[in-house]
């Protein structure tokens, strides 16, 4: 099929015609993305079927301009309640996977891009130091958490997220990289003196985490009182549930003393 002849005759027929009655939409002859204009003679009304034909047209007539394959699958997402025509599901999930690419592509370039990495910095900072802003972020998180199935939905995709090793080495890689440059490093020591980011409640949640059966470290222990009582436990946070411990200092205390606790005089052995 020859596209550019299909194409130019679609345009020429609809110039050569008095405008369609009924729900038309402007289209650029020379797309904007290659450089075309607002002016009367790049503009040429077309019904909303001609229109989207039209676009996908343009989009085998210059494959790899990925503006075209974003306009014309906005085209066939978005109804605005007039167009009249329909797409059917292979169609549309051909237009959606090449829609992706684009768009992937668009923002890693961005994101590579000093200027707009400035921009985006600045706007962020003007964000948050609104106190409206940070309250109403807050509030709508505290919300989020408060409902357990959202919780655990979080939980679940930031877990299945870190267990990708290439974006663990990635992230790694990245943060090295910041910490390396001694202005990054001493601009983060700075902004952070004084800052407590958790409360003591929350930090004791994650030394227990830490000591959990999950955790490469996690330890089997046994309890032996002073009556001579032996204890199995299968981590270290639930011998600190069981015994009523705050945290789990006191055993790893023992655990440095030799097995021994100096004051409450319970011995630990590892298993």
């Amino acid at each position: 099929m020859n596209y550019q002849l299909t194409h130019n005759q679609i345009i020429e027929r609809a110039r050569n015609r008095e405008i369609p009655i009924g729900y038309t939409e402007n289209h650029h002859i020379i797309p904007v993305c290659l450089g075309g204009n607002n002016s009367k003679e790049n503009l040429v009304p077309l019904t909303a079927k001609e229109h989207f034909i039209v676009h996908k047209l343009l989009v085998e007539i210059y494959p790899n301009e990925g503006g075209l394959k974003r306009a014309v699958f906005m085209m066939a997402s978005v109804r605005l309640g007039k167009r009249n025509y329909r797409i059917g599901a292979r169609e549309y999930s051909r237009l959606r996977e090449d829609y992706s690419i684009v768009q992937s592509a668009t923002m890693k370039k961005l994101c590579e891009d000093p200027v707009h990495i400035a921009i985006m910095s600045a706007q962020a900072k003007k964000r948050w130091a609104d106190p409206v802003y940070i309250a109403k972020q807050s509030a709508a998180m505290e919300k989020r958490w408060a409902d357990p199935t959202e919780r655990t939905k979080m939980s679940a995709a930031q877990i299945e997220s870190w267990a990708d090793p290439d974006k663990r080495a990635k992230q790694s890689t990245r943060v090295r990289k910041e910490w390396e440059d001694p202005m990054h490093r001493a601009k983060m020591i700075e902004s952070h003196k004084g800052v407590h980011f958790i409360s003591e409640e929350h930090r004791q949640a994650v030394s227990f985490a830490i000591s959990g059966s999950k955790h490469p470290k996690a330890k089997s222990i046994k309890i032996i009182t002073p009556c001579g009582t032996t204890t199995s436990y299968g981590t270290i946070i639930e011998a600190v549930k069981a015994l009523g411990f705050k945290g789990p200092s006191q055993i790893n205390t023992a655990l440095k003393k030799g097995g021994t606790h100096p004051t409450l005089k319970f011995t630990v052995c590892l298993t």
